[in-house]
């Protein structure tokens, strides 16, 4: 069955929810992924899970993957899952991630939510795309705010190298506060995001970043999940995932803006008819 709007959440009841609270992570390493992505825009951090669970990440990613292909995905090369909140406990928990919640709450907020969390899968031969800063920098006229908006989370669910469209960004972009005026040129000072499965790319929002093209015989997937501060309007509609998930956890609900203030009219009302 194709998942849609509508469908609840796929059976995944042999995998239990986190419930390791993110404050209780390593602090020291919290403080040196903070540092390196205020200076750098953008830090690598390897085995932030084992590659066990990186494996068990794809099974997943590969069946929703079958699920939902289609000619257009099949003919661009690439292809891109919504919605993954709503469709395994195993996705769910990576959104969560102790780490990942601990690093975007002490930039973004204690209240902080996740705007987008999605599946991108690049197959062989597919992939380049142009040089760009993240939502919701490039909505804005530059120059960007100097505060920290929001935060873009890389998971590598496959290693990713040189050959098979691992992530290019170029260091401290995020300062110049404008978007890459280089098109699909590759920039001065461009760098590749590689790695072992299970590591995350950390950037900021406004960092020039681009995914390369996959030159490998075999397919490869990673997991892309943006943190915003709460009074930034999510990508997606998270709020409805959540909507959607029998007995979410109190951090799945707050991640999932569950708290974020829903814009509504302002009414004003109609005088008597009687004076």
């Amino acid at each position: 069955m194709t998942a849609t709007a509508s469908t609840k959440q796929e059976q995944d009841t042999d995998v239990e929810p986190t419930t390791v609270d993110p404050t209780t992570v390593d602090q020291a390493r919290v403080d040196r992924i903070v540092a390196t992505l205020e200076s750098e825009g953008a830090c690598i951090e390897p085995d932030v899970i084992s590659a066990a669970e990186a494996d068990r990440a794809n099974a997943v990613i590969g069946e929703l993957l079958d699920k939902e292909a289609s000619a257009d995905t099949r003919e661009a090369g690439q292809q891109r899952i919504g919605e993954i909140a709503v469709k395994h406990q195993v996705l769910r928990n990576l959104l969560c991630h102790p780490l990942v919640v601990a690093v975007w709450r002490r930039l973004l907020g204690e209240d902080m939510v996740s705007s987008t969390w999605t599946v991108n899968t690049i197959h062989p031969g597919k992939g380049k795309v142009g040089w760009h800063s993240d939502h919701p920098f490039w909505a804005m006229e530059p120059p960007y705010p100097a505060e920290w908006l929001a935060g873009q989370t890389v998971w590598m669910i496959d290693d990713l190298t040189e050959h098979n469209g691992a992530t290019g960004y170029v260091s401290r972009s995020h300062l110049e506060r404008r978007p890459p005026t280089s098109g699909e040129d590759w920039p001065e000072g461009g760098l590749l995001a590689t790695g072992t499965r299970g590591s995350v790319v950390f950037g900021h929002g406004a960092w020039w970043h681009t995914s390369t093209a996959n030159q490998s015989d075999r397919q490869r997937s990673v997991l892309l999940g943006m943190y915003v501060k709460t009074i930034i309007t999510p990508m997606e509609d998270m709020r409805d995932q959540l909507r959607r998930i029998d007995n979410p956890t109190e951090l799945e609900t707050q991640i999932m803006s569950s708290n974020q203030r829903i814009p509504q009219n302002i009414v004003t009302p109609h005088p008597d008819s009687t004076g």
